[in-house]
């Protein structure tokens, strides 16, 4: 990580090569020097082109949010009255409102610490967003929203990612005991032994989607420095390697190989071989609790090479968009880097670019078309498109401060 910059006057010798995937604030410290800032213009330029597409998005986002701070899965058209525009359409349930939130707050916390590249600040919406989420929370057992349904552990799981999020860029005390208690109700809802699912507490019964955000929520609150059950993590990396089938290199959602579910009746029209969103999580998990040696781990290679085979392409009449596969996939792709991430990238900038609305209120945000749109709607593909703009914009971003610190002699 970063935070192992050392700095003399306006020489910064870093211990050891920097990592730039996670947080980019101490490179910028570094490249404030004055030998970093000639070296940063002559890379990259006096500044920094706007990204219109993810600047549009987040406004829209922005405008969609209801006054008391949270977004309305079902109902967030009537922001559009309140605006004297026609509703946008594509409502998800009503069920949902806490996992969009969450969706959206990230999108923005984003944006917001990326202050270089230019967006506009989200101080005031993240503010509202964090504090109802806050306020959502059950004082007695920390669950984040209500305790209904089966997708309840994924609205939790939503919300504990975004407050863990806001709660490492702000250092509130007030969200560290919101955010402790939503970690230590993701401990209690984790099977022994096992990881999770559906209940808390817990059936015995795991599944790959679900575990996926419940170890990404985890390890922000890890960074955070929040304290956590770190058996979590072997438990994960145990039920990867027993749903992985080898051969092909697939993860499974509940036992080996298996495809993602679909829902008789909402979505079984979308094919399951239009995406590999459990093998992009698995993929992910495996690199954050740290599997990166690919010469030790060749199952890591599988997974990218099986996750290329199905690229993203956006498609106006058609059910090959899969916006939950893309962002995972995004994030798989980011982590393995070179050209897994450069064969993933170009058609995802496509994908981005073809599916934004261009025209009316709905200007900056994608029709929810994949096979859960159904269920969050147009925040929900709008914010998850937008982190994906975010990740896309920031591997670039990566790249450019390579390049300096290159000149710099520090990589």
């Amino acid at each position: 990580m970063l935070g192992e910059l050392y700095a003399n006057g306006h020489e910064v010798q870093p211990r050891r090569r920097l990592d730039l995937r996670y947080d980019t604030r101490t490179v910028r410290q570094l490249l404030g020097t004055r030998a970093g800032e000639h070296c940063w213009r002559a890379s990259v330029g006096e500044g920094r082109p706007q990204s219109r597409p993810l600047r549009d998005a987040l406004d829209w986002l922005a405008a969609h949010q209801n006054e008391d701070g949270h977004w309305d899965a079902d109902a967030f058209g009537d922001e559009c009255a309140k605006a004297d525009q026609t509703a946008c359409e594509n409502p998800g349930l009503v069920s949902h409102d806490v996992a969009v939130t969450g969706l959206a707050l990230i999108a923005m916390l984003g944006a917001d610490q990326e202050q270089d590249m230019g967006y506009p600040f989200f101080e005031d919406e993240i503010d509202a967003g964090t504090n109802w989420l806050r306020h959502q929370q059950d004082p007695d057992t920390g669950l984040i929203g209500t305790k209904v349904g089966h997708e309840f552990l994924y609205n939790h799981a939503l919300a504990t990612l975004a407050l863990c999020e806001a709660y490492y860029a702000t250092k509130s005390p007030l969200l560290k005991r919101t955010c402790q208690n939503a970690v230590d109700y993701i401990s209690r809802a984790r099977n022994p032994f096992g990881v999770w699912r559906y209940e808390e507490p817990p059936n015995g019964m795991n599944d790959t989607s679900v575990t996926g955000w419940m170890i990404l929520a985890l390890k922000s609150a890890e960074r955070a420095h929040l304290t956590i059950d770190s058996d979590s993590f072997e438990s994960a990396l145990l039920w990867l390697d027993e749903v992985t089938d080898e051969r092909t290199g697939r993860v499974g959602y509940t036992d080996e190989g298996s495809r993602s579910s679909r829902i008789v009746g909402a979505n079984e029209h979308f094919p399951a071989e239009s995406g590999e969103a459990l093998t992009a999580i698995g993929l992910t998990l495996r690199l954050r609790l740290g599997q990166t040696d690919r010469s030790a781990n060749p199952i890591l290679e599988k997974h990218g090479d099986l996750i290329l085979r199905v690229l993203p392409e956006w498609q106006a009449i058609g059910f090959a968009n899969d916006m939950y596969y893309w962002y995972h996939g995004t994030l798989a792709m980011r982590e393995m880097g070179g050209a897994y991430w450069d064969k993933w990238a170009a058609p995802m900038r496509i994908a981005l670019r073809e599916g934004q609305r261009q025209d009316g209120h709905e200007r900056g945000s994608w029709d929810p078309k994949g096979p859960w749109g159904f269920s969050g709607g147009r925040v929900y593909a709008t914010a998850l498109m937008a982190l994906i703009s975010e990740a896309v914009e920031l591997k670039a971003q990566e790249v450019e401060i390579e390049t300096a610190l290159g000149g710099l002699g520090y990589l």
